[in-house]
């Protein structure tokens, strides 16, 4: 009848809402601003764990208790031995759901991170870690992307072999900048893992996100990129206030062992002149340059100027 119909369409119409909404979040552009605004950095994307403490990464915990005698360290050893008793396993003492976490400083760098693959505790408790959430943060911006996780959560206690069982992988969101990683427990149990591994997005593609680079007279923004970089977004460039740059200035912008930038579309903020892009080979195999060129009005002066300093020389020549 009438009312059903009214019914079926008026859920119709919100699912569709929804559907919407949610594509339209998935679907919501990027900034990748190396070093933040004001500050001079470079976003590396490269392949391999970053969050090893042999490569130099820091980790920390969070923890109101008794921590059993481990350390936050035991978390990036490079060790997925998952039995607590063998020493490879981090653990933090407090059961309040949002107080525990565990948190890696990526080297001090900013890394395009494309995945995280955490190794559980193997001897007991696998479900214990099961709802919490992966912070991707960057302090050089001072953003952080909050990823919710639940995973196989336990219907009873928290001891039964559920969570995410022995390891389990987490793919993150096309673009995502880190300077730290976090792990914070959303369930009341003590938070602990034998591993977590940061791995690196290795290609750039900006996919209608946008790169923003600034450049200024002690120095610029950077991108190094340890595969392809297929460059289908926005580039915003900005020369800071007192740079001061010349025509025919060059710089560099950008490393790739392949770059694509035939979708780019270019922005140019902070200079009077014109300019144009270049591939170079270098670098990485390849080098995405910015070069300033002269305004017209300035070549037709200039070709003004060349054109009577050549007629008086002719002149000159025909008297002599």
């Amino acid at each position: 009848d009438l009312q059903q119909t009214i019914a079926m369409t008026l859920r119709c119409a919100l699912k569709f809402a929804v559907l919407t909404a949610f594509a339209a979040s998935l679907a919501e552009a990027a900034d990748i601003s190396p070093g933040g605004t004001g500050t001079f950095g470079t976003v590396i994307y490269a392949s391999g764990n970053h969050a090893l403490s042999s490569n130099g990464s820091v980790a920390t915990m969070q923890t109101s208790g008794n921590v059993f005698g481990t350390v936050a360290s035991d978390g990036n050893d490079g060790n997925t031995d998952g039995a607590f008793a063998n020493g490879s396993v981090f653990h933090t003492g407090g059961a309040t759901a949002g107080a525990e976490f565990w948190r890696v400083n990526l080297a001090g760098n900013e890394y395009a991170i494309g995945s995280v693959t955490i190794f559980n505790r193997t001897d007991c408790c696998q479900s214990r870690l099961a709802v919490f959430d992966l912070e991707v943060i960057n302090t050089a911006t001072g953003t952080t992307d909050v990823l919710p996780q639940s995973v196989n959560p336990p219907a009873m206690n928290n001891n039964n072999v559920n969570g995410i069982g022995a390891s389990a992988s987490f793919p993150l969101p096309n673009n995502s900048i880190a300077t730290d990683l976090q792990v914070t427990q959303q369930a009341a149990f003590s938070l602990h893992a034998a591993e977590v591994q940061v791995f690196g997005d290795s290609s750039l593609e900006l996919s209608g996100d946008a790169l923003n680079l600034e450049i200024g007279s002690g120095g610029s923004d950077f991108v190094d990129v340890e595969g392809a970089a297929t460059l289908d977004g926005d580039l915003n460039v900005d020369f800071l206030t007192g740079t001061n740059p010349n025509a025919h200035d060059v710089f560099d912008l950008l490393t790739a062992a392949t770059i694509d930038a035939s979708l780019l579309n270019t922005t140019v903020t902070g200079i009077g002149g014109d300019y144009v892009l270049q591939t170079v080979d270098g670098g990485n195999g390849q080098i995405l340059q910015l070069v300033l060129t002269p305004e017209p009005a300035s070549i037709a002066l200039w070709g003004m100027i060349a054109g009577i300093f050549g007629c008086g020389f002719y002149f000159r020549r025909r008297r002599s």
